[in-house]
């Protein structure tokens, strides 16, 4: 609650990182989920969901309500950092770049608050899961986007 500030962002943002849009192949993607799952999901789009088993096993990938189709190209946002394959992201190193930010996400983050700002809007985080761990989840209950 309050105000964001530039220091805020700067410390959740430390790293020198820039944006990239890569298209990657959807098998790719998989692989990429089966790495970040057994994490607990990090920075995943409201578009994905994840079902995973009690191990945090992913068992089913889903972007817009749809299975991933593992031959299938995806665009992709993510950093510079993740695209190079780093932390283990190897499967995402299997990309075809698509746009290279020049400036930094801290920075990107910063003009986007300000844009809300200037628009009388604040920020609406979305605490909603992305990984559900639960093998029963139904076609019905993996929202559309």
């Amino acid at each position: 609650k309050g105000p964001v500030t530039e220091g805020q962002i700067l410390s959740t943002f430390p790293f020198s990182n820039k944006l990239r849009l890569i298209s990657i192949k959807g098998k790719d993607l998989v692989e990429t989920m089966k790495i970040v799952a057994p994490r607990g999901g990090e920075a995943v789009s409201e578009a994905v969901w994840v079902v995973t088993d009690d191990k945090g096993e992913a068992l089913r990938v889903v972007v817009n309500g749809e299975e991933v189709d593992p031959e299938r190209e995806y665009t992709v946002c993510t950093i510079d950092y993740i695209a190079e394959g780093n932390d283990d992201m190897i499967p995402v190193k299997r990309h075809r770049e698509l746009w290279r930010d020049t400036e930094e996400v801290s920075v990107r983050i910063l003009e986007y608050i300000k844009h809300l700002e200037s628009l009388g809007l604040g920020i609406d985080p979305d605490p909603t899961k992305r990984f559900v761990r639960d093998v029963r989840l139904s076609e019905a209950q993996v929202p559309n986007s």
